[in-house]
């Protein structure tokens, strides 16, 4: 199986996907401490299921009504939480 695998250069093809620079945002640190030279790169697709996910299995929990829903489109997500009420 291994050598079939290198045969069809599956390796350099995963690598080529993953390197794949699509749909690709590029976010600085939160705070002052961590935003020198501390970058963290999520995809859109990630941040709308994340969006989605936290929106859907969360949106009766009391303590969370002033953060919630999060617009799965912009940087809500990341603002929301940052007080660390609402963490991933």
């Amino acid at each position: 199986m291994c050598v079939d695998l290198k045969s069809k250069e599956v390796a350099s093809k995963f690598k080529q996907v993953v390197s794949k620079k699509e749909n690709l945002e590029t976010l600085g640190g939160m705070s002052d401490a961590s935003s020198e030279g501390t970058t963290h790169s999520v995809r859109l697709e990630e941040q709308l299921a994340f969006s989605d996910w936290v929106n859907s299995n969360l949106r009766h929990d009391t303590d969370l009504k002033h953060l919630l829903p999060i617009d799965p489109e912009g940087k809500a997500l990341y603002d929301r939480v940052k007080d660390g009420i609402l963490l991933w």
